[in-house]
């Protein structure tokens, strides 16, 4: 059997990943009729926060609500929810323990985000497995060994800093942190291709709003691996297909 993994470009970023007639659905600001659209095409669906901001688990807490669709969320987060009265009955809380849901075997870590906690995934596989951090920043020192083992890497980063900095206008504090929580296109960019070495097999950076550099594109080919900026801009409908690996 085959797990594929797809990412919608909107503000949040939805993944979706599939095997079979099993789904996971991951949070983001999807419309809710449109996930149900897709749920309906599987047999088994569960839902899955990173973490607790409110444009990744508003739609996604309303389509589990509406739908009886189990929801899996982070201890850490599971009380802030609870007081937005966000938590659908039967929601299941998870840690730093591996864990299964829809069918799939889940690892969690920890990422570093301007949030209460947020994590990433591993997903093993027959081929090497993949590793995701939907959200938060990537550190090219954590897991290391780990990372090596995957044969598709998911990381999402939606700017490139010097292009963020010359057109942000929300303040020099505001910018500091974002850019100490968030990974942007220049840290991945100067960082991933040494970190991984040729090791790595494919490597996929998502975005809502992909920066190109000055002097050049940002697609990094090296031994046949590639590291790729995926997600093109003014495409919000769009599913687009970012990995595959044999269970």
């Amino acid at each position: 059997m085959f797990c594929e993994i797809f990412f919608r470009a909107t503000p949040g970023g939805n993944y979706l990943i599939a095997a079979g007639k099993r789904l996971i659905v991951t949070g983001g600001s999807t419309p809710v009729e449109k996930l149900k659209q897709i749920a309906s095409g599987y047999s088994e669906v569960t839902a899955l926060l990173t973490h607790e901001h409110h444009h990744h688990a508003l739609a996604l807490t309303a389509f589990c609500r509406e739908c009886g669709i189990p929801l899996c969320v982070p201890v850490a987060c599971r009380g802030i929810l609870a007081q937005r009265k966000m938590l659908p009955e039967g929601t299941v809380s998870f840690d730093l323990t591996p864990f299964s849901i829809a069918g799939l075997d889940l690892r969690p870590f920890p990422v570093y985000h301007d949030s209460a906690f947020c994590c990433g995934f591993f997903l093993d596989s027959i081929d090497g497995g993949i590793g995701m951090v939907p959200n938060g920043k990537f550190l090219a020192d954590q897991f290391i060994a780990e990372w090596r083992c995957c044969s598709t890497i998911i990381v999402k980063c939606e700017y490139e800093e010097e292009k963020l900095a010359a057109d942000f206008s929300g303040g020099e504090q505001l910018l500091r942190r974002k850019l100490a929580v968030t990974c942007g296109a220049r840290y991945l960019w100067d960082h991933l291709p040494v970190f991984l070495g040729e090791q790595f097999r494919r490597i996929i950076v998502t975005g809502t709003k992909p920066r190109f550099f000055p002097d050049s594109p940002l697609y990094y080919f090296m031994e046949g691996n590639e590291l790729r900026w995926d997600i093109q801009g003014n495409t919000p409908e769009k599913w687009f297909p970012l990995g595959r690996v044999s269970l």
